[in-house]
């Protein structure tokens, strides 16, 4: 007898599927009974693995025993002519079928009666697959008979796109890119196509003396379809609150909440504060913010959406330059105390406290938290978007912090902050390809994005990921008397890096004329000419730019520039000035006061400037020590920097030296 018939014989076969359906159905029974009784997960979870571990102990009692009228016997006991295995196989095909009829009934009687289930897997499928609202408001057309109102369209409409940030899973892009679609002769199909934008705002309003009109819209631009309208006319006194009343509107036609609920109460009653508020918002310059926010505080001290700006403009100010630390900084530290105190759910707040907590105490984590306690309110938040990128960089966490510069450009797309921050943060981790790409497919999409840094930046990506020098000194040649770049700072200081000349240091040197050691620069300018004219052997202009240099740090008390990273300054100084000592032990202090685990993002370009000025100090070895362990850092090496052309005069005939310099040359790959 075959194997597969003793299996039938003995009625293993039926087992099993009797087995399955009777636990199948055992199960269902549990399910539906467990929760009434309040019984925690785990005993539905115990009851399946006691089933699934009980199913071969089952066919093997099937296969050695057989149920007779004296009893279960061994199947070797029972005399064949007088087996009832054929009777015993009948009872268990009349029970597989009535238990199948069950399953198929439960089955049934679950599709008529899951209504409400559906209704919810539905929600949370849609939730998955379907993208989040995106909310595209265009800028109000200012019909007010005074052109000086224009402002007031302006202010309401950030101030409506900072209400409308407060509902829940929508996208509000930012500001900056739909103000470039003012006067646009695009549809608004077309514009919300090419943001991405799956709903529509626009409106008008009209101001003079004594009343408001604010007429608004929401719009499918799929459709054409108008989803809601409404028109507000109020009083000039009381038309603080209008951007509350469409957030309200606007949340009950997408169905959906808003963040903290409806406390989207007016941040001031005074409409001569409010008025000076919009009006410092849309300030480009610091200063004339401060000025602002500072003469709407005086009429209402309690506005604290104000308060909190100036917080963050008076930090913004000082980090741009230093020597206003003592001012600004304690008036900034009390803005937010007092704004918090008052409104300590305020989103600006946090904003504000992460900027200073950042700039001021450079305590990163701490600076964190706040910044993720405003995208918790307001996930639409570019500034708060943008200022998390830049800690998460600065804690070494780097795909975290491109993850938040995506989202920015993204939100924004025409702000050329956000992209620059992006395609630095790409660079400096030596995603070249990536930044290029991330370049070109903005001008592609948007064309007004290009400026002289963004074109500089992708040359410089190019050379960083091919290394091919001569094609980058080509475009410099190329860009040289365009006005765009013949005062970008930036722009020089890699020009002479890259071909490091006579000729090109007293082309550098023409366009110093009004330029100081401040400002958006890697080096001190009169520092970076005295390198270069140390390494001409250029003794003349060597000592006039050391004396400049001295005379910046005698001014400041130290070399100013963005990050203050002062002590690596001092030690590329003293190693120029002919005090190796000193130098080398600033330059060690710098690196303690810089390492990677404080701040991972600043550490590259210290251990840089400090390599430099060890082996101008005349310390190849320790110069060397620090290239290899700049290295393992996380940001690459590249062959294009000012650092690299000192160190071959210096290091060049080092097999050390030679080794990084080929491990770099290993990494270039065509574009």
């Amino acid at each position: 007898m075959s194997f597969l018939s003793e299996l039938k014989r003995r009625n293993v076969i039926r087992m099993a599927g009797l087995y399955l359906v009777v636990g199948w159905l055992i199960l269902q029974v549990a399910e539906t009974v467990l929760p009434i009784f309040h019984t925690p997960d785990w005993v539905l979870q115990a009851l399946v693995v006691i089933l699934a571990l009980a199913f071969i102990p089952a066919l093997v009692f099937s296969w050695v025993f057989e149920l007779t009228p004296e009893g279960i016997k061994r199947d070797a006991e029972v005399d064949k002519s007088q087996s009832v295995a054929p009777q015993t196989a009948q009872r268990m095909d009349r029970l597989i079928i009535v238990g199948l009829v069950l399953v198929v009934a439960i089955v049934v009687a679950d599709r008529m009666t899951r209504g409400p289930a559906e209704i919810v897997a539905a929600a949370d499928s849609a939730a998955q697959t379907t993208p989040s609202p995106r909310l595209a408001v265009l800028p109000l057309a200012n019909f007010s008979p005074d052109p000086d109102n224009a402002f007031f369209a302006d202010g309401l409409h950030d101030d409506l796109l900072t209400a409308l940030s407060r509902l829940q899973g929508v996208e509000v892009i930012s500001r900056t890119t739909m103000q470039t679609f003012r006067d646009s002769d695009q549809t608004v199909s077309e514009i919300a196509a090419g943001i991405g934008a799956t709903h529509v705002i626009e409106g008008s309003v009209r101001r003079d003396d004594s009343a408001v009109r604010l007429t608004v819209q929401l719009i499918d631009p799929v459709s054409d379809n108008h989803l809601w309208a409404q028109t507000y006319d109020r009083a000039t006194a009381d038309a603080l609150g209008l951007q509350t009343a469409v957030t309200s509107e606007v949340a009950r036609a997408l169905e959906v909440a808003i963040i903290g609920g409806h406390d989207l109460a007016p941040a001031t009653t005074s409409s001569a504060a409010y008025d000076l508020y919009l009006k410092a918002r849309l300030q480009a310059d610091v200063d004339d913010q401060l000025a602002l926010l500072s003469s709407a505080l005086l009429i209402d001290p309690e506005f604290h959406q104000a308060r909190a700006m100036r917080a963050w403009a008076a930090c913004a100010a000082q980090w741009e330059d230093s020597a206003r630390r003592e001012e600004l900084a304690p008036q900034a530290l009390a803005d937010i105390a007092r704004a918090r105190a008052g409104a300590p759910n305020l989103v600006e707040i946090d904003v504000a406290d992460a900027t200073c907590v950042y700039f001021l105490d450079r305590d990163y984590a701490r600076a964190l938290e706040h910044a993720e306690r405003a995208l918790e309110v307001d996930a639409s938040n570019v500034e708060a978007l943008e200022i998390k990128g830049y800690l998460l960089r600065r804690l070494g966490r780097p795909d975290e912090a491109i993850a938040m510069a995506k989202r920015a450009v993204e939100l924004d797309p025409e702000n050329i902050n956000p992209l620059q921050s992006l395609c630095n943060l790409l660079s400096h981790y030596g995603r070249y390809r990536d930044a290029i790409a991330v370049v070109d497919q903005a001008l592609q999409r948007f064309p007004r994005a290009l400026t002289a840094e963004i074109e500089w930046r992708r040359a410089k990506d190019v050379l960083a990921l091919t290394g091919d020098r001569p094609a980058y000194f080509a475009w410099m040649k190329s860009v040289e008397h365009d006005p765009r770049f013949s005062r970008d700072r930036w722009l020089m200081e890699w020009y002479l890096r890259s071909d490091p000349s006579t000729e090109t240091l007293t082309h550098f040197r023409s366009h110093l004329k009004g330029w100081n050691g401040s400002g958006q620069s890697r080096f001190p300018m009169p520092l970076l000419t005295a390198l270069y004219a140390w390494y001409l052997d250029d003794a003349q202009n060597l000592g006039t730019s050391l004396d400049n240099a001295q005379a910046l740090y005698a001014a400041s008390g130290e070399f100013e520039f963005s990050e203050r990273d002062s002590r690596v300054y001092r030690a590329l100084y003293l190693a120029l000035m002919g005090e190796p000592e000193s130098a080398k032990q600033q330059a060690e202090q710098a690196m303690v006061e810089s390492a990677p685990e404080v701040d991972a993002y600043r550490a590259v370009a210290v251990w840089n400037v400090a390599a430099v000025a060890l082996a101008v100090a005349g310390d190849a070895e320790r110069a060397l020590t620090v290239l290899e362990q700049r290295e393992r850092m996380l940001a690459p090496l590249t062959d294009n920097f000012l650092e690299t052309v000192v160190h071959r005069k210096l290091l060049g005939d080092q097999p050390r030296y030679q080794a990084v310099m080929q491990r770099i040359a290993d990494k270039f790959e065509p574009l």
